[in-house]
């Protein structure tokens, strides 16, 4: 975020639950009496943590923030999990972690007390309770965006992280791609043994799909018996033995949770690559798409029966 006439702030990143956290880092600021002040969160797909909201940073400098664990205040507080308070540059400051169901995702830091007064030990509570709600709006945001069914993101999520990523990509001139599934039986499934089965079919598929991907891959149910991944790396090579990694782990997935269906829990799949296959989030996925019916027609299972 940047301070604004008013003081007040706006979001300087298209992140995950931008309003409310917004509204909760504007409430920190206030109570802290801060004239610098920045909360770090994880940018997805990515371990190091960038700024997304500050008042009273340079603007020119915040886009070029990157802040890796035990880098520096905010990097040891990423790192341990664990707040300070402390002196730097004659001035006192708090950085506390954000901290959510899936582990410390973000530092909130303030320092530059107005009226040149220093903080202490009952900002520190304040500070320590500001990141707390704030990392219960981040865990509710994200449980708002995730199929009920399948546990992983829903479409809506996954198209705005699309976008993000394509930007990202274009900018840093990285490489992506897509990995579009489909559950093969998934109607058969449903017409024979009902939707309770059919809905166990698609659970078992998200918990496959969420043990197949690196730590910082995304996927999302895309609707009915489909399923999207979005894998980043640094260049097309990474990325396709990464596919080709992530294909044989869910095969061997499919084939451990088979056994607990009465159909085989059968995927096909189809790939696409930025920016050899598209430049846009819809042309991946138009690629990525028509491949994985190419392999449902030509073949009989992505899994092993």
């Amino acid at each position: 975020m940047s301070e604004t006439s008013d003081g007040s702030v706006e979001p300087t990143r298209d992140l995950p639950g931008a309003d409310p956290v917004q509204s909760a880092f504007q409430t920190a600021v206030d109570l802290l009496e801060s004239e610098r002040c920045s909360l770090l969160l994880r940018e997805h797909g990515e371990p190091h943590l960038i700024v997304a909201c500050h008042v009273g940073m340079p603007e020119p400098l915040v886009p070029t923030i990157r802040v890796q664990k035990g880098e520096g205040i905010a990097g040891t507080v990423y790192q341990t999990g664990h707040s300070l308070l402390g002196r730097i540059a004659g001035r006192t400051f708090v950085s506390v972690p954000i901290s959510t169901s899936r582990g410390v995702e973000g530092v909130l830091n303030a320092t530059n007390r107005r009226g040149g007064r220093e903080y202490s030990t009952f900002e520190l509570e304040i500070a320590v309770k500001a990141a707390a709600h704030i990392g219960t709006l981040l865990d509710y945001e994200r449980t708002a965006a995730r199929d009920p069914i399948s546990g992983l993101p829903n479409r809506q999520t996954f198209e705005e992280a699309l976008e993000r990523e394509v930007a990202r990509a274009e900018r840093n001139r990285t490489a992506m791609a897509l990995m579009f599934l489909d559950l093969d039986n998934l109607k058969a499934m449903n017409d024979r043994y009902g939707h309770e089965r059919g809905d166990a079919a698609i659970r078992a598929i998200g918990t496959i799909v969420q043990r197949a991907l690196r730590p910082y891959d995304f996927a999302c149910r895309f609707g009915g018996d489909e399923f999207v991944l979005l894998l980043t790396g640094t260049a097309e090579a990474e990325t396709k033995a990464a596919v080709t990694a992530i294909s044989a782990r869910l095969s061997d997935g499919a084939a451990q949770e088979s056994r607990e269906f009465p159909f085989p829990l059968a995927i096909s799949v189809g790939a696409s690559y930025w920016p050899g296959d598209g430049k846009t989030g819809r042309d991946l996925l138009a690629v990525a798409d028509a491949r994985m019916y190419e392999h449902k027609r030509g073949k009989k299972s992505f899994s092993q029966r």
